[in-house]
């Protein structure tokens, strides 16, 4: 077997010992609290002296309140309940939230966007579902010499240097891996396919035995896009958004990668932010590190300030790209990081990751048929917002070098202009843009 195959045959092997032990666990703790709650009964009709009641029934009291928290801890993590007073355990409470949460996210009926007409059967909801994420993810014919002068075409592209380059692409460590899982440990965190939460992959990265096998793994995915066929392998549940529901539009689609394909990504993710501050222009303020998104806030409601006190002519345009992430192609991704000088290697490798998947939609709890993913930064993982960065880099600097765009001037106010702010910014050229 490869090195991939290896490692998916341990988790594998690792998920059904889980599951085995997570079964006899859950029958053994259902027993468990019913023999303490009839052994507590006996004991206080046996009318015991204070003393002995007061000595024991604490100790017994403290047992069936154990296990009784892990039902309750199980029931907050099915509700979405990520914050609770000290000592709530109202399972009924959380129970009722969940089943809401469910059907708040249910999809009862659907628009099939080829015939017009709606849909609600099971079958037919994951077949129209099936065929609009197959088109979405099908990419569309471009030309290749058309992207190189899209991109040649910009000014004074900046390029990352040697030292950079090779940063990216230095060997992965045990210590690397171990420190990212760690970071995460106490998200609750959907796991992917495999079942395996962040928790499970700590472990597993510690394990001495297995530690060989984990650095070969991450580090053919570095050098070689090669990759274990269960980081390939995706879930995609969807959310609801504001809107007609009825159209897959107005849902969010999340992908729920498996943990350990996260952790390569993070890996690089880290690793990349080091660096992006040398390529991505400052206007693009998320994501990033030393930049905040709430500047761009901040500088928007200085300008419909000054703009409105002064009566200024010009407009502000906000644009939204539909489905952003969705439509990042392949081919354009990978020109615009060779031209901004990252390695190919990493690039081989991050195209592989990204566009080479197997997804599954998750339909009110059953699963459509293989779609195959050609295109998207699939939502949930890590690196998709550095990437989606990279690919709107070009856009934004061809309009800043747009001799038309002449963006807002500042202009000094004066006291008797405005009561509201006696700051006067430094005039500074501006374009927002809001996706």
């Amino acid at each position: 077997m490869t090195a991939q195959e290896q490692w998916d045959y341990v988790k594998s092997e690792i998920r059904q010992f889980t599951q085995r032990y997570a079964i006899d666990y859950t029958n053994w703790r259902k027993k468990s609290i019913k023999a303490l709650q009839r052994k507590r009964n006996a004991f206080l009709r046996s009318r015991p002296p204070t003393a002995i009641r007061l000595h024991y029934l604490p100790v017994m009291d403290q047992q069936i309140e154990s296990l009784q928290q892990e039902l309750v801890d199980i029931a907050a993590l099915k509700a979405g309940i990520r914050w609770r007073e000290h000592g709530e355990k109202s399972a009924g409470y959380l129970k009722r939230i969940h089943q809401v949460r469910t059907v708040e996210q249910s999809i009862n009926f659907l628009q099939d966007p080829t015939s017009g007409l709606t849909v609600s059967s099971r079958t037919q909801l994951m077949e129209v579902s099936q065929a609009f994420y197959q088109e979405l993810y099908s990419v569309d014919p471009v030309d290749e010499h058309d992207i190189d002068c899209y991109v040649q075409d910009i000014a004074d592209l900046p390029q990352l240097n040697e030292d950079d380059r090779r940063y990216l692409i230095s060997p992965i460590t045990t210590e690397e891996i171990i420190e990212q899982s760690k970071k995460v440990i106490r998200r609750q965190s959907s796991p992917g396919s495999d079942g395996l939460g962040y928790v499970f992959m700590h472990l597993i990265y510690q394990f001495s035995p297995l530690k060989d096998l984990i650095i070969k793994v991450y580090n053919m995915a570095l050098t070689a896009g090669s990759f274990p066929s269960s980081w390939q392998d995706l879930r995609v549940r969807l959310l609801p958004k504001k809107g007609d529901l009825s159209t897959l539009k107005n849902w969010r689609s999340i992908s729920l990668i498996n943990c350990d394909a996260k952790i390569y990504t993070r890996i690089i993710n880290q690793r990349m932010r080091s660096v992006m501050d040398t390529i991505i222009n400052r206007y693009q303020t998320g994501f990033l590190d030393d930049r905040f998104i709430t500047e761009n806030g901040m500088v928007l409601n200085i300008i419909m300030e000054q703009a409105h006190v002064q009566r200024r002519p010009e407009i502000g345009l906000l644009l939204d790209q539909e489905k952003a992430y969705d439509r990042v192609h392949p081919m354009y991704l990978r020109q615009v990081m060779l031209a901004f000088g990252f390695p190919p290697s990493l690039v081989h490798s991050l195209e592989n990751l990204f566009f080479e998947n197997a997804v599954r939609i998750n339909i009110n709890g059953h699963f459509t048929n293989r779609v195959d993913q050609r295109r998207d930064l699939r939502q949930g993982d890590p690196l998709s917002p550095l990437l989606f960065n990279i690919a709107l880099e070009p856009f934004l600097r061809h309009i800043l070098q747009d001799s038309f765009f002449q963006g807002f001037q500042f202009q000094s106010v004066s006291n008797s202009d405005t009561t509201t702010s006696n700051i006067v910014p430094s005039p500074l050229k501006g374009t927002c843009i809001c996706r």
